[in-house]
């Protein structure tokens, strides 16, 4: 049909086809596109939370992203490590202007998995040669397990430009064995992907850099290859282009997290023992544990076993299945082999340093035990992530395991009909397979916020539940990062806040400051301090506290057609202690007591 030979009118369809499946794949989310948030819990928060802080510092205070002084108010603390997609968050600047904050959120969100899956398409189309399967490799890339399972951290959605990094990696070595003139600038573009991506989140951009490793050697190693140092030399020094293009662009980060982890080296350094419980297990690659409960949840007793991470590693059943379909029948192809040789790569770095199988960790070492001693690839905390490429890889795979199908589909006499059945078969399956009931939290903090952002009485605020958490410390006081999103609406400065990798010498420090110790943790006794009206005054002067606001109960989360709002970790008998205490030692009134929250404010 001369309708699908244009070019634009079939990206025009393919990008409905990925937006349809969006929405469908994240409802209920557009029945509450603009109040609540997709994601919820701490994760999302934070996520959340970063989004409206990149508007605030670069358009409202007009200053740098890293320096953030409105959390851990009067010190400040640097946001280098914290989760900042800062490319999508760059998107999402303009949206604000027109958009609720949750409006514009969940659309950036959407956005990642049509975008995802148009580079996907665009990769695997380049590579089989065929619409239909390519579109069918897009959908499984960007729907699959492990970015359904990420809808809470919006860095780790940023998918949508590795498969445009291997579309250039593709061309560069394309062109450099056809002595094309572009080949420099094929270069120089992966360079600028490579770092954008590092923007987003630095994790991909070194699994990328992994699979470029894996790319050169698929096709360096070969004895035709390996006995020509002109094209050792030439693919050698392009990925090293590549690389120096891609430093220089990022260099401002480097050179940050450089100096802000000189004296605390737990900001980029995670131990084995850490990383290892943040590992897939073995089995987990083809048990559920996440995704549709009629998948799931026949295989409960085996997954139950597996650590939290270990749902982001499943590769689905519909890929895996097409997967092996392809490589089978496409054996004789050498680009095969590449996409075979990049899933067990990534699968054994998703493992972890050291083995894990049936929930339990068998100390046996594994690659990433090695890999994690290089300087910045030890701050991967997850190792699970690394399955992100296979995914890509299996996605591809599965596209050539569909064509296969759809070339036998097209010797009925109905052709037409039966390729456009088996394909929508294979996607109503997968759908069905992985998709799960989304989580939504509202946006919207409670109402006095606006009165304490109108108010003249300046300072800041402690919003309760109050806590801070960090690789190496822990949780200490109770962590409530959800809470951090009171900010977006009072617009003050906090004491205390939640950030990624947080440098535990701030932490400790906050955490044993007269008034800010106890608040964190109201079942104890005050200490001396905390009575002492002298060091209270001091300890006032220091904060400029102004409101503390107590949540009772977290806010309105929807998962599928379930309604929660669930109580804060403040038990009754701690509300009585912080009430005594603010008012009789802090010397505050409350102006505010509902169902929600407790609010007192400074006097005068």
């Amino acid at each position: 049909m001369k309708f699908f030979r244009n070019k634009f009118t079939v990206l025009v369809l393919i990008f409905l086809g990925y937006s349809g499946m969006a929405l469908y794949s994240t409802y209920p989310l557009v029945l509450h596109f603009g109040d609540y948030f997709i994601g919820g819990g701490e994760d999302g928060s934070l996520c959340v939370w970063s989004f409206w802080w990149m508007k605030f510092a670069l358009v409202d205070l007009n200053q740098s992203l890293l320096d953030c002084h409105y959390l851990f108010f009067p010190n400040g603390v640097n946001l280098t490590f914290n989760v900042m997609p800062k490319l999508l968050g760059t998107i999402g600047i303009p949206l604000q202007y027109f958009l609720s904050l949750a409006a514009a959120y969940n659309l950036v969100v959407i956005l990642t998995f049509v975008s995802s899956g148009l580079s996907a398409y665009w990769l695997a189309h380049r590579v089989i040669g065929r619409r239909l399967p390519a579109f069918i490799a897009g959908a499984l890339f960007a729907f699959s397990p492990y970015r359904m399972s990420q809808t809470s951290h919006l860095y780790l959605m940023a998918t949508m430009l590795i498969p445009v990094y291997v579309v250039l990696l593709m061309m560069v070595r394309e062109s450099l064995a056809a002595k094309r003139r572009r080949r420099w600038l094929y270069c120089c573009l992966a360079g600028v992907v490579l770092a954008l991506t590092a923007y987003d989140t630095e994790h991909y951009a070194i699994f990328l850099i992994f699979f470029s490793v894996v790319y050169l050697l698929f096709y360096l190693l070969p004895r035709a290859e390996r006995a020509d140092k002109r094209k050792w030399f030439a693919l050698t020094s392009a990925f090293g282009l590549i690389l120096a293009v891609a430093a220089a662009l990022f260099s401002p980060m480097l050179l940050a997290a450089k100096d802000t982890s000189a004296g605390d080296n737990d900001m980029l350094t995670v131990s084995t023992g850490y990383s290892s419980n943040l590992s897939a297990d073995a089995l987990s690659f083809f048990i559920p544990k996440g995704g549709s409960d009629m998948v799931a949840t026949p295989f409960r007793s085996i997954t139950d076993n597996f650590s939290a991470h270990a749902e982001l590693s499943y590769l689905d059943l519909v890929i895996m299945g097409l997967a092996c379909i392809g490589a089978v029948l496409y054996r004789k192809v050498r680009e095969i082999r590449l996409w075979v040789l990049t899933t067990v790569v990534f699968m054994i770095l998703a493992l972890g340093p050291t083995l894990r199988a049936f929930g339990k960790n068998s100390q046996i070492p594994m690659p990433l035990l090695l890999i994690n001693q290089l300087p910045y690839v030890n701050a991967v905390r997850a190792p699970t992530r690394y399955i992100v490429i296979a995914s890509l890889a299996l996605a591809i795979l599965a596209g050539f395991g569909a064509n296969a199908i759809f070339d036998r589909m097209r010797r009925f006499r109905h052709q037409g009909a039966a390729v456009t059945i088996s394909a929508a078969l294979i996607l109503i399956v997968f759908l069905v397979e992985i998709t799960p009931a989304a989580s939504m939290v509202l946006v919207e903090p409670p109402p006095v916020m606006r009165e304490i952002a109108a108010s003249e009485i300046s300072g800041t605020v402690i919003s309760l539940p109050l806590g801070w958490e960090t690789a190496s410390t822990g949780k200490i006081g109770r962590v409530a990062a959800i809470t951090q999103l009171d900010q977006i609406v009072h617009m003050r400065p906090t004491v205390g806040g939640v950030v990624a990798r947080a440098p535990k010498e701030l932490i400790y420090e906050m955490a044993r400051a007269p008034i800010v110790d106890y608040l964190s943790d109201p079942s104890s006794s005050p200490s001396r301090d905390d009575l002492d009206p002298r060091v209270i005054k001091e300890a006032m002067d220091k904060f400029q506290i102004a409101y503390i606001v107590v949540h009772k109960l977290y806010p309105v989360e929807i998962v599928g057609s379930e309604v929660y709002h669930t109580p804060t970790h403040i038990e009754p008998r701690e509300l009585k202690n912080i009430d005594q205490y603010v008012i009789n030692n802090l010397g505050m009134e409350k102006f505010e007591d509902t169902e929600e929250i407790v609010a007192y404010r400074r006097k005068g």
